[in-house]
């Protein structure tokens, strides 16, 4: 079975007919998937862990516009005829299934089922896109940090993370002195436990409490149209994986 939940919808011999277009693959983490304005040679199938979609000024600073865990998959605009890739996809810690750009969209167009839940998934990497823009624009640091590990321990299934300041720092748009005080004062109420390089969840309902409305307002729209996700934890991810791309 699959950890990736769009293909977790897929009937029996729909998904037995995709699998020999895909390659289970093990990504470094900060690989670059897609860049910006580069063609899209080929789609990921999440099966677990994170990849972060950026967008990057001129001057070197990144904000992210989404992220994709096993609920989703890379390269989905192919279905709205982009060609081109509009983000950078950076790999932060996943296992995929890989498979080239022709091969997915010949699969969408025999097999019903896939196109329908790919469409569905693009829906979700716009609607973060909007969220994000909001979020970013109307909530406080803190609600924004909250958000962010809960979407992070759902693509996980585990509690603890592994990330750096620099990295928090890129998503939030925030200074890592900033981050540094948010997650010391999260900690101090109890929600986390923080030190460098890592974050464990300790108290998912406070975070829930702390969070915007943005995580719900995205996380609604995953369960509307796709399986639920399994509730077995997975083993702390560690970085960056050993295997290559």
């Amino acid at each position: 079975m699959s950890g990736n939940r769009l293909l977790q919808g897929l009937a029996a011999d729909e998904l037995a007919a995709l699998l020999p277009r895909l390659v289970p693959v093990d990504l470094r983490q900060d690989v670059v998937l897609l860049e910006a304005g580069a063609p899209i040679a080929h789609v990921y199938f999440i099966e677990s862990g994170l990849v972060s979609l950026m967008n990057l000024a001129r001057d070197g600073q990144a904000v992210e516009t989404g992220l994709i865990g096993p609920e989703g998959m890379v390269g989905a605009t192919l279905m709205i005829g982009a060609e081109r890739a509009v983000t950078r996809a950076v790999v932060k810690s996943p296992v995929a299934l890989k498979g080239g750009a022709t091969a997915f969209m010949e699969a969408c167009r025999t097999i019903p089922a896939l196109r329908q839940a790919a469409n569905h998934y693009l829906r979700i990497v716009l609607l973060q896109a909007q969220q994000n823009a909001t979020c970013r624009a109307l909530h406080p640091l803190e609600a924004r940090f909250a958000r962010w590990l809960l979407q992070a321990q759902d693509a996980l299934r585990c509690p603890l993370i592994e990330l750096t300041q620099e990295f928090l720092a890129d998503i939030l748009s925030a200074q890592r002195t900033s981050i540094s005080v948010v997650a010391h004062r999260l900690q101090e109420v109890g929600l986390i436990r923080y030190r460098r390089g890592r974050i464990e969840v300790t108290d998912r309902a406070g975070l829930e409490k702390l969070a915007c409305e943005c995580y719900d307002v995205v996380r609604g729209e995953i369960a509307a149209g796709l399986p639920a996700a399994s509730s077995q934890p997975s083993d702390p991810i560690r970085l960056p994986w050993t295997a290559t791309r």
